[in-house]
């Protein structure tokens, strides 16, 4: 899909304290353990405080500061429920009474897909000038923090899309699913409480393939309707993903070298569920790495199996980096 008049208008992160993987106390590690990860972020806020605090400081720094929003998406994971109505939390927050807000859970693919939810919403409302989007994850205490060959951090990201204007423009998304995978997310416990499920004993890399190849025809679908290629993009956003997967399910196949990506800000994170791509878009503004005229890709996937790819242009100077929370 192309994007006309869509633009990123400011994006905030809130990042706890990062903790050495080698100081995670993990009882189940599945194939290589030599992930590549160099700390992990833990928090001691629950979800929604961390994705309101993100979104206030998102919403202040925008050019829509003292206007009202017209959508409002909470992104999240099944780890991060701890708020029977986080969605009203940010209205609260935020002062947005009037504004549509409600949860989207689409696994590690919630921050790419909640972009194209609110630009879609924007897009069919003629009157709406800005929406909101925060993604959070926080895996709950005593949870093993390795699970389904990752390491998993704690974190959210805000972002405001606008139809006035931004740092960077949306210029198309495409999005796919393989719904056979959806097998491998059930709950086989029959206790309640208790999660038994496959993707988390067996992890990524056993499909490595079918999922290489979803997420390749994604990216193609995703350049060619845009009619640039690979050469064409200054910067790469994807999971935080250990090394290995990284690099067999998402790099090699695709001709995108790590040196493109924000893998420097991801392996001091881990894998936070649908923040990655989000996270790793505020660390290129926070270090100033974007350029007016540059591409960014930002690549997606979530359990079941979804893929969103979004590609950005950079048409403004960046704002000031990430203020402290």
């Amino acid at each position: 899909m192309m994007w006309d008049a869509m633009f990123i208008n400011s994006i905030k992160a809130y990042l706890p304290r990062r903790v050495p993987v080698n100081d995670i106390s993990c009882s189940m590690r599945i194939g290589d353990t030599d992930s590549g990860f160099e700390t992990v972020t833990k928090s001691d806020q629950p979800a929604h405080i961390m994705a309101g605090l993100a979104a206030k400081n998102a919403l202040e720094q925008s050019g829509h500061a003292g206007e009202s929003l017209s959508t409002i998406v909470y992104a999240t994971n099944f780890w991060a429920a701890d708020h029977m109505a986080p969605a009203c939390h940010l209205q609260r927050v935020l002062r947005q009474r009037q504004a549509l807000a409600f949860e989207l859970n689409a696994a590690s693919n919630g921050g790419m897909a909640g972009v194209e939810v609110v630009a879609r919403l924007l897009s069919t409302d003629p009157g709406s000038r800005a929406g909101l989007l925060s993604v959070v994850s926080r895996i709950p205490d005593g949870i093993d923090r390795w699970m389904g060959g990752c390491f998993n951090g704690d974190a959210a990201v805000a972002a405001v899309l606008s139809k006035k204007g931004g740092f960077a423009r949306l210029v198309a998304s495409q999005t796919s699913t393989d719904p056979e995978f959806e097998v491998l997310c059930r709950n086989r416990a029959t206790e309640r409480g208790v999660w038994d499920v496959e993707h988390i004993e067996r992890g990524l890399l056993a499909y490595a393939e079918s999922i290489g190849q979803e997420v390749s025809s994604v990216i193609s679908a995703t350049l060619a309707e845009a009619d640039i290629t690979m050469q064409h993009i200054a910067h790469v956003t994807p999971p935080a993903l250990p090394l290995s997967g990284l690099h067999e399910v998402y790099l090699d196949r695709n001709s995108i070298p790590l040196a493109k990506t924000s893998w420097p800000e991801l392996r001091r994170n881990g894998h936070v569920g649908p923040c990655d791509q989000l996270l790793g878009l505020t660390y290129l503004v926070d270090t100033h790495q974007l350029e007016p005229g540059q591409f960014v890709l930002m690549i997606g996937s979530g359990l079941g199996f979804q893929c969103t790819c979004l590609l950005l242009e950079v048409v403004e100077p960046t704002p000031q980096a990430n203020a402290a929370l």
